[in-house]
């Protein structure tokens, strides 16, 4: 479950980071025509640094990701 949790969020960073970022894509195909993807990469930087340390604090403290699934099986 610990491994399952780290790799969507490794998968949700990757899709809201260049070169490959879908995500980011999908907003310059719905943005308005001033907008530039530029802009949208800038736009992406916070969510990324909290995910970034989301990941990191999961690493560290393994029991946040697994306290839900513990509660679950009770």
């Amino acid at each position: 479950v610990w491994f399952a949790i780290l790799f969507v969020i490794t998968m949700e960073i990757s899709y809201t980071t260049p070169p490959i970022g879908r995500n980011l894509f999908t907003m310059k195909a719905i943005a308005p025509e001033g907008v530039s993807f530029a802009d949208i990469i800038r736009a992406c930087i916070p969510f990324v640094v909290l995910d970034t340390l989301a990941l990191l604090w999961i690493i560290a403290f393994p029991q946040l990701a697994l306290w839900l699934p513990k509660m679950m099986i009770r």
